[in-house]
């Protein structure tokens, strides 16, 4: 059962987007890109509600679709973009079934996710202070509700993009800043993966509809919360967000900030369904779903191909305005698990790239569910130290991975085998010796089969020939490692 503010939230959405009359209902909302396309949009009767001028990007209301189609015909004609606006909800937290609700905590407890983010050989093993950096080089974002500067439990240093960001009037914001840094030491409360993390920064990007807050958001508002948070120098970009519609102004915006650097971590969704969400389902953001205490899949996480790690996400405790803490279950709760342990990881290696992080909190997960990369888990559950031995050197723990990239000639992968007679073949047990049920030969062996890999034919022969760090930046990245096992360092 949703939260009572969720559920009015919800509601106001609803109506917003159900009302009969003409008048009442939300004025159609788009984006327009190119030369001359804000023009030709403001001179049909579009009203400006946002520019993006990064991106190039403007964002307008219109009074009916009669000014639309007519501003699609212009487009087609003058060879602009022009696209909805989709609306971005918050992914709400779910109250757990043993919610306390609101109350305040006089000892310090360690929420069961901060433990299970740092177990190591089955025991939580969370590191001292000593541990992590006295500042943050690589920065993370918050794009949420807003944070409650003033809780006691909370980091007094963080920064905001907008005027109203410490503002929150729906918990989320605040629930899921506690996941990632509240403090450890001061005797209450709960503590965050990075307790009080420095400089984080905070985007408030939900709109509000008279008493109601954090509503609903546009893609637009999603883009240039994204920007203004690189603009204040973060590196990492987390969101408890999303909405059922792509476009491709908000997929281009990720993957070209991604490109220059920024690492994205999004919900999966709560809708226990197979159903896209967006941002998380880009190729550019890493989409998380949710586990409870006994590793399962949550029975709300959503799960498709493209879901990418799991973490904590049931009977998460943090902290909530008012100095007050509450219970949520939600992918909105897993996804600050990974996004704090991002945020160690890249602070304790700073010359990684995102691209590094990205493959080491991936390779480094806890296989569960069915072999190697699946819908539900992705490829894994999240483990810290795993990752981090990764970055240190160290060889991913992995006892026997098929690939996760499809055979280039068939177009199929290892996942998509039924017949296990096709196991008769050498370069079916190299490739999937997992699912072939060969680990004890092939564990270690490189697959001899051609892959696609940037667009082009490749063999782990042909990688195995090159320079030591163009092999090194290769097993780095996503599917090569467990296709050339060998090469890769897989021993």
């Amino acid at each position: 059962m949703l939260k009572t503010r969720d559920l009015i939230n919800l509601t106001v959405l609803s109506l917003l987007t159900s009302m009969g009359s003409c008048q009442e209902e939300p004025k159609p909302r788009y984006m327009v890109r190119g030369q001359g396309a804000k023009e030709a949009a403001v001179a049909l009767g579009g009203k400006v509600v946002m520019e993006i001028p990064k991106r190039g990007i403007t964002a307008l209301e219109f009074d009916d679709l009669t000014m639309v189609e007519a501003l699609k015909d212009r487009a087609s004609k003058s060879n602009f973009e022009i696209e909805e606006d989709q609306i971005r909800e918050l992914i709400p937290g779910m109250p757990s079934k043993g919610s306390e609700g609101g109350g305040r905590r006089l000892a310090e407890s360690i929420p069961w996710g901060i433990g299970r983010t740092y177990e190591r050989d089955g025991v939580a093993d969370i590191p001292d202070d000593s541990h992590f950096p006295d500042s943050a080089v690589h920065p993370i974002c918050i794009i949420d509700s807003g944070y409650d500067v003033d809780h006691p439990d909370l980091p007094n240093d963080a920064e905001g993009t907008t005027n109203n960001w410490s503002n929150d009037q729906c918990d989320h914001g605040t629930h899921v800043s506690g996941t990632i840094a509240a403090i450890r030491g001061n005797g209450q409360g709960v503590i965050g993966v990075w307790p009080g993390a420095p400089d984080i920064k905070v985007a408030r990007t939900f709109s509000t509809f008279f008493i109601f807050g954090c509503i609903f958001t546009y893609s637009s508002g999603l883009i240039g919360a994204a920007e203004d948070c690189a603009d204040l120098g973060a590196k990492i970009i987390t969101m408890s967000l999303g909405g059922p519609a792509s476009t491709d102004m908000e997929r281009e915006a990720f993957a070209d900030l991604y490109d220059e650097g920024v690492l994205h971590i999004a919900a999966a969704g709560n809708g226990g369904n197979s159903a896209c969400s967006y941002p998380a389902c880009y190729d550019s953001v890493m989409s998380v779903g949710a586990t409870d205490i006994n590793n399962n899949i949550a029975y709300f996480s959503t799960y498709n191909n493209q879901n990418e790690i799991s973490g904590p996400g049931v009977d998460v405790e943090s902290t909530i305005p008012g100095n007050g803490y509450d219970f949520y279950d939600g992918t909105s709760m897993a996804t600050p698990h990974v996004s704090g342990a991002a945020l160690a990881l890249w602070n304790n290696f700073p010359s990684a790239t995102n691209v590094e992080i990205r493959a080491a909190l991936n390779n480094g997960a806890i296989d569960l569910g069915s072999p190697g990369r699946d819908v539900f888990y992705g490829y894994g559950l999240l483990n810290y130290w795993n990752s981090y031995d990764i970055l240190s050197g160290g060889s991913p723990p992995v006892e026997c991975l098929d690939s996760t990239l499809n055979v280039a000639s068939a177009g199929i992968g290892c996942a998509d085998i039924t017949d296990l007679s096709i196991c008769t073949n050498e370069a079916a047990k190299t490739h999937c010796p997992n699912t072939c049920e060969v680990c004890g030969e092939y564990e270690c062996v490189d697959s001899v089969l051609t892959f696609d890999y940037n667009g082009r034919s490749a063999t782990c022969t042909l990688l195995a020939s090159q320079n030591q760090a163009t092999i090194d930046q290769a097993c780095e990245i996503e599917g090569i490692y467990s296709t050339c096992r060998a090469t890769c360092g897989c021993v």
